[in-house]
């Protein structure tokens, strides 16, 4: 009858609590006794404390072993792959091309030195070609041809390096073999030639006027004039057969113009 006295909400609260211990009584009897620790709990464990997960490793080393595989394959997704060091018997090419080795530019001689430095030569050799001061007068071309008649060398009277190479010795001369007098090879040898046939004409030898080769009736012209003025007889252009025959021809007009 007390029972049946009880209120609605009175036997609703009865009922929730036998249900709520009810429970509780199934879960420790039923589950409590096959629970498997967690990863925090475990961690406390050793290795041979720690339970296994069925493979041989206590289940806080397989999950510490995911955690690294995870971040290993994090670190090499931002870490870019070092480059591949070339092998031991491979080339690598040069970001730029190496220089090119090139020999230093021939050492040049000016005009002046080298004129001057031929008047030295010739002078050393006994041609007389005046003062040296580089610069080429009739003289130091007279004393040119006169070395490259006796040189068996066509007739330049120019300054070149070839001539002061001769003339020291460095490059030897040909060995005079020519019959008959030299060829005359440029308008500066042609022009001289002329000077000294016109010279020769106003004092009286037998040339033809405006001369430009060396012709045989030039050659006997020329040995006559020297043997008349007491020098070698040589028959050809020198410098000092243009000093003497040059003052005489001047003279000799002015002599005629009087």
């Amino acid at each position: 009858m007390a029972a049946l006295n009880m209120s609605r909400e009175t036997r609703f609260c009865l009922a929730a609590f036998a249900m709520l211990s009810t429970a509780v009584i199934f879960n420790l009897v039923f589950f409590q006794g096959r629970r498997v620790p967690g990863g925090f709990e475990t961690a406390a464990l050793g290795p041979s404390d720690a339970p296994g997960n069925g493979m041989g490793a206590p289940y806080g080393a397989d999950a510490r072993n995911s955690t690294e595989s995870r971040n290993t394959s994090q670190g090499a997704m931002a870490s870019p792959k070092p480059a591949a060091m070339p092998q031991s018997g491979s080339f690598a090419a040069p970001e730029r091309p190496l220089p090119v080795a090139t020999a230093p530019p021939a050492a040049t001689i000016s005009r002046i030195d080298l004129v001057r430095s031929i008047q030295r030569a010739l002078a050393a050799r006994g041609f007389e070609p005046g003062e040296p001061d580089g610069l080429m007068g009739l003289m130091t071309r007279a004393a040119i041809m006169a070395y490259e008649s006796d040189s068996g060398l066509a007739l330049t009277g120019a300054p070149s390096e070839d001539l002061l190479r001769r003339l020291q010795g460095v490059t030897p001369s040909p060995v005079p073999a020519r019959r008959g007098p030299p060829a005359v090879k440029t308008l500066e040898a042609a022009t001289l030639v002329r000077d000294v046939s016109q010279w020769l004409g106003v004092l009286g030898y037998p040339v033809a006027k405006n001369e430009t080769s060396m012709s045989v009736a030039l050659v006997r012209a020329i040995r006559d004039y020297e043997a008349s003025q007491k020098m070698p007889e040589t028959g050809r252009i020198s410098a000092p057969l243009v000093a003497r025959l040059s003052r005489a021809a001047q003279g000799r007009l002015s002599q005629t113009s009087r």
